[in-house]
């Protein structure tokens, strides 16, 4: 049994050095407080190791915090916290073995940062993390219905940040697409300028509209022609969020979590993925080779009654899991003390 996890674990270890570092996205640099997640590495063997420390707080205001990695969550335990030094218990869990170790550290919130060391029975370790900014609401694909007179046209505008956070865009319609500049987001409204092309001319236009509660977009294009009602539909609206996941094998019962973010891309675990929708499901797919061994994982889910439910199919087996998305008290993620 022993020989058994520790081969798995090994092969888990490895799978997540290299998806950690091959899949990545870009995110907007952004300070915040304690509260939020952190992406935090370690050495052991000579190996890197990328998990997240996430803290937020219950309803009583009592600080809360999980650890989550390719192997699960789990809930860090007698956390403590004073000014910047932070220090908790670690309980980690691989079928019937239980290791614990402590983590003392502290915040930098200036620069962004979280340091410490973790001891458990494996010896100490140097934990270096940083703030994981969040990426902008307005990211995204959005698919839009542009009414002129009894007309309706569909378009497509996918909005982007850059690694400073500066928003881009892109208007693909039937005829073609089209160059969006000075894109702008304040107090919940849109604004850009659009410079599309047809028979060989060009045609200007700008676009102002605002974000409802409930995740549309509604606004007008205006020109020289006139104006132009527009409408919009975020693509996978329903789906954007954190799920926490019990997955369920032949091993028994552990946690997990995926965020989608806005603009579909996530993480699983600790983990980048690059999400897609396809007929109904929310997808990501990994394979890799390492020496003369192949590991693939392959994640399948879809809404049903507010649950995202599949399987998540690998080298060792299938899981099947049931996601319940997390609702936060106040802002979606929080990341302001």
């Amino acid at each position: 049994m022993k020989a058994s996890h520790a081969k798995i674990l090994s092969l888990s270890f490895v799978c997540l050095v290299v998806l950690a570092g091959s899949l990545c996205y870009a995110q907007p640099r952004q300070r915040g407080g304690v509260y939020g997640d952190w992406e935090v590495k370690q050495t052991f063997n000579d190996r890197e190791f990328v998990s997240i420390i996430s803290f937020g707080r219950d309803r009583e205001g009592n600080m809360t915090g999980q650890w989550i990695s390719l192997f699960g969550v789990s809930d860090l335990q007698e956390i403590k916290r004073e000014e910047n030094q932070v220090s908790f218990m670690q309980v980690m869990r691989f079928g019937d073995q239980e290791r614990k170790s402590n983590f003392k550290g502290a915040f930098d919130l200036e620069k962004g940062v979280l340091t410490g060391t973790l001891t458990g029975e494996n010896g100490e370790r140097t934990i270096e993390g940083k703030r994981m900014p969040r990426i902008p609401s307005t990211v995204g694909i959005w698919n839009l219905t542009l009414t002129m007179g009894e007309r309706e046209i569909p378009s497509v505008l996918v909005i982007s940040a850059d690694k400073e956070g500066q928003l881009q865009g892109k208007w693909e319609s039937q005829r073609g697409e089209s160059t969006i500049s000075d894109v702008q987001f304040e107090n919940r409204t849109l604004t850009f300028k659009r410079i599309s092309t047809y028979n060989d001319q060009q045609r200007e236009s700008t676009f102002e509209g605002t974000f409802s509660r409930e995740g549309g977009l509604e606004g007008m294009l205006k020109s020289e022609r006139g104006e132009i009602a527009v409408k919009g539909v975020r693509e996978g609206a329903d789906l954007i969020g954190q799920w926490d996941l019990v997955m369920t094998s032949e091993r028994g019962e552990s946690k997990q979590r995926l965020v989608v973010y806005p603009d579909l891309s996530g993480r699983y675990g600790a983990m980048p993925v690059k999400l897609r929708l396809e007929e109904g499901q929310l997808r990501f797919d990994n394979k890799m080779q390492f020496g003369d061994r192949e590991f693939e994982m392959n994640f399948a889910g879809k809404l049903q009654e507010e649950k995202l439910v599949g399987e998540l199919k690998t080298t060792m087996g299938t899981s099947k899991f049931i996601g319940t998305k997390r609702q936060f008290m106040g802002r979606q993620r929080p990341q302001q003390q």
